[in-house]
């Protein structure tokens, strides 16, 4: 996006529109306020030229190029994906029949050393182009507004042994997975001295059969193939799933990692990820961050095969269901909006509606999660109750109370975290706000609540429990209001911080719609 930017201004002679400005124009349906280079191209400059800046542009990160080789092939003539269909949606202030804020014409004014950069890339073509701006980069780099680069996580998790799903319909148009972390620099070549020490490194995937590509080292990768410690960029493809890219952390001891790779069921099917099967520790000790209800610790055995909803449930997808004459009824938004915006108000029944709704149009059976499998997904492999670490990186994997929520609702005493995540409600499920836990799930913690399929019980009583996995339904206790109740986890935008928590359990009455209560799907695999 930087590069891009510098592009722009050396080519247009002005700094591109800021990139808060953009989003609040766009996400507020006025369209976006930046003129695209191809839509009133400046003399001296190939249309594939302009067409490749201005899609480096794109505000989603995962429409921009996702290496500079991508981006230098459409230099050299392919097409950006998407590209009228985007401008249609977005609304682009330079198309025809939307309005400008002024014109945007072949005879822009350049000035300055950007001036000249345009002048010598015109006689020089693209490639020039994209070396001298490289260099200017250094000294212009604060022109351009945008976040700083975040930190990669600094924890990733390990899976168990993989489970082979029955065939489904591919993704009409799989595209790949943004991986916020940088990709890590190539090995340096050994120099003399003892070579260093190695472990074993392997990487399971959902489906099974996926090709592991380690794209900073030479070797191909093999199961168990010998690494010293650091940090590997690791890309997982296959036949009708979305591509994943992500860094992987290696230690001074054996890797064994998990991959999941998004898919859809139905074009209208909510996106879907495997989960590795395995055993975990239910609740949480003693401590500060401890209910009652969240004891005592137990040790639980996922052992059904599923795939989880990447998202919480979206008005999108729900809305799909009542277009279809699938049993879904209206659900209000409370104003906020609807689309990608998870779904709220959803009784357990009618989220038990959608799934029933799904099982019918793939044959696969869909439900809501358990309460033990919806932890162990949270959890993702960690032992702690978050999986991130570091107050500094609540902001960046949940949508939870924050300075932006504070702010906005004007009330300096709720007890907010101490960062801003640009959230004041629910965010929607789009990939490109928050970062997804260490298997690929994005807002178990924060942004809505979710409904699972357990009544509620006070703690989790010896030798009564499930410990298999599957939901608690019998012997159920009423909250404590006396209301019949089911388990809600994984707080909302609108709990205390301290709620926002892996282990934490709620109790709702079931036949009643929550503003803060929404859900996801699992879908089983039959072996």
């Amino acid at each position: 996006y930087a590069l891009c930017a510098l592009c722009y201004r050396a080519i247009a002679g002005e700094p591109p529109a800021e990139s808060p400005h953009r989003q609040r124009r766009v996400y507020g349906k006025k369209g976006d306020p930046l003129p695209r280079l191809v839509d009133a191209p400046p003399r001296g400059y190939s249309k594939t030229l302009l067409a490749a800046v201005d899609w480096g542009l794109r505000l989603e990160e995962a429409e921009r190029p996702q290496s500079v080789a991508e981006w230098l092939g459409a230099i050299e003539g392919a097409e950006p994906p998407g590209e009228q269909d985007r401008a249609e949606e977005h609304g682009y202030v330079g198309n025809a029949g939307a309005k400008s804020s002024e014109p945007t014409t072949g005879k822009r004014r350049r000035s300055g050393a950007f001036g000249r950069l345009a002048r010598v890339s015109a006689l020089a073509g693209a490639s020039a182009l994209v070396v001298l701006l490289a260099l200017a980069a250094l000294k212009y780099d604060a022109l351009v507004d945008r976040p700083p680069p975040e930190a990669p996580p600094k924890e990733d998790a390990a899976g168990s042994l993989p489970i082979q799903p029955p065939p489904i319909v591919a993704s009409p148009t799989p595209r790949p997975q943004p991986d916020p972390t940088p990709a890590p620099a190539p090995a340096p070549a050994p120099g003399p001295g003892p070579a260093p020490e190695t472990q074993p490194f392997t990487v399971r995937t959902g489906p099974p059969d996926a090709r592991i590509q380690i794209m900073n080292i030479s070797p191909p990768y093999q199961p168990g193939i010998e690494l010293p410690s650091g940090s590997y960029r690791v890309r997982a493809t296959a036949p009708g799933f979305d591509m994943v890219e992500r860094t992987l952390r290696h230690g001074d001891q054996p890797t064994m990692a998990w991959i999941g790779l998004p898919f859809r069921d139905c074009p209208i099917c909510p996106k879907m990820v495997e989960i590795p099967t395995g055993d975990y520790t239910q609740g949480t000790g003693r401590g500060r961050d401890r209910d009652r209800n969240e004891g005592p610790t137990r040790t639980v055995e996922i052992q059904a095969p599923i795939a989880v909803g990447l998202y919480e449930v979206s008005f999108e997808e729900w809305d799909a269901c009542r277009s279809d004459a699938g049993g879904c009824q209206h659900l209000a938004d409370d104003g906020r909006g609807r689309g990608q915006l998870p779904v709220v108000n959803a009784t357990v029944s009618d989220a038990r509606q959608y799934a029933m709704w799904l099982t019918k149009r793939t044959d696969r059976v869909y439900r809501l999660l358990s309460e033990s499998e919806w932890e162990y997904a949270a959890r993702a492999g960690e032992t702690r109750i978050r999986h991130w670490v570091g107050v500094e990186n609540r902001c960046k994997y949940e949508n939870g109370p924050d300075l932006t929520a504070q702010q906005e609702q004007g009330n300096e005493h709720w007890t907010v975290a101490d960062c801003e995540d640009g959230f004041v409600h629910a965010a929607p499920g789009t990939g490109t706000h928050f970062r997804p836990n260490p298997w690929g799930l994005y807002h178990m913690l924060g942004n809505v609540s979710e409904w699972t399929e357990d009544c509620w019980h006070a703690h989790y009583h010896e030798n009564k429990a499930p410990e298999d996995g599957s939901p608690w339904t019998e012997e159920c206790e009423p909250d404590d209001e006396g209301d019949n109740a089911h388990v809600v986890r994984g707080g909302s935008w609108n709990s205390l911080p301290g709620a926002v928590r892996a282990s934490r359990r709620f109790a709702r009455n079931p036949t009643k719609g929550h503003k803060y209560v929404g859900f996801r799907v699992a879908v089983e695999f039959v072996r």
